[in-house]
């Protein structure tokens, strides 16, 4: 792809990538892949190593890598990556998978076609006669995950997406009520929240619907918690644990740095008071505190620290 211009809009670059405009923002905000600056007006105007960035990454995508593992590749990276895509057999590049439950296969099939009413009923239908933790492991979280890999590829509009999202936190609340224990088997107290500025809050809802299954004391906040307000309702509630979910950066609409949040927290906090974090913004974080924060990389991580 030669290109000579200085800058181009955002339907240009649609043409020259064949890539969505949907898909454009989605990487842009979501995953940080491009920055491109924008004109007096406001409008988005991309360079020419943008462009380049963009068709390399849909190259690469259209070839079942996983947007979020090279998001942050640089050109030179992403055009090395291509030459060695070509090289390999299938069975080697990153292809998306289809779920190895049928179930939930179908389920996407009923949302291609917009099916709305089809997909709350056989997604209510697979999830009878399981408990509440095989709905989440085996059903629900592999639902997740496959909702991420068609976002990712473009396959999946923002309205899709939170028809799913809505009808699993539906879902999820049901098994949190179901669970609700007068009496807690332990003298642990959870909170659980996300961050001011973050508003994905799906994963920290499994998390403290988890803690219900155990029967341990908690409050759910939510998503969006400014950092004084948390540290205070923390204080009144005699939390023993707080489980923090980051999700985003500052740049994708985080009130502030998630080391800045969580030294505050640190620092209002009783020592004694145990703090977990978990998110793909712990990824590659580094921790100074005078406590032991830890952090959470699973679901099945976090159930076995329950079940301890």
């Amino acid at each position: 792809m030669t290109l000579t211009k200085d800058s181009y809009t955002i339907r240009q670059v649609i043409e020259l990538t064949g890539v969505t405009e949907f898909l454009l923002r989605i990487w842009e905000l979501r995953y940080n892949a491009i920055a491109p600056e924008r004109s007096k007006s406001g409008r988005r105007l991309y360079s020419a190593e943008d462009v380049i960035k963009i068709a390399s990454l849909a190259t690469l995508t259209n070839r079942g890598y996983r947007i979020g593992k090279i998001a942050s590749l640089d050109t030179p990276e992403l055009q090395k990556l291509i030459q060695q895509s070509f090289l390999e057999t299938p069975t080697t590049t990153e292809k998306n998978k289809t779920p190895e439950n049928k179930d939930i296969k179908v389920l996407f099939d009923m949302l291609s076609k917009l099916d709305w009413l089809k997909f709350k009923a056989r997604f209510f239908e697979i999830t009878q006669g399981h408990n509440a933790e095989e709905v989440i492991f085996k059903i629900l979280l592999p639902i997740i995950g496959y909702m991420n890999q068609l976002v990712d590829s473009g396959k999946l509009s923002i309205t899709q997406e939170h028809f799913v999202t809505a009808l699993l936190k539906d879902h999820l609340y049901k098994l949190k009520n179901d669970n609700f224990s007068i009496k807690p088997k332990s003298k642990d107290r959870f909170i659980f929240a996300t961050p001011e500025g973050d508003l994905h809050d799906l994963g920290l809802l499994i998390a403290a619907t988890l803690t219900s299954m155990q029967k341990i004391e908690n409050l759910y906040l939510g998503a969006h918690l400014p950092k004084k307000d948390l540290a205070e309702t923390c204080l009144r509630f005699k939390a023993t644990h707080l489980l923090l979910v980051t999700t985003v950066t500052e740049d994708e609409g985080a009130k502030e740095n998630i080391l800045s949040y969580l030294n505050f927290l640190d620092r209002h906090l009783p020592k004694k008071m145990k703090i977990w974090i978990a998110g793909r913004n712990t990824k590659n974080l580094i921790l100074k505190s005078s406590r032991q924060i830890e952090i959470i990389n699973s679901f099945d991580q976090f159930n076995m620290n329950l079940k301890r």
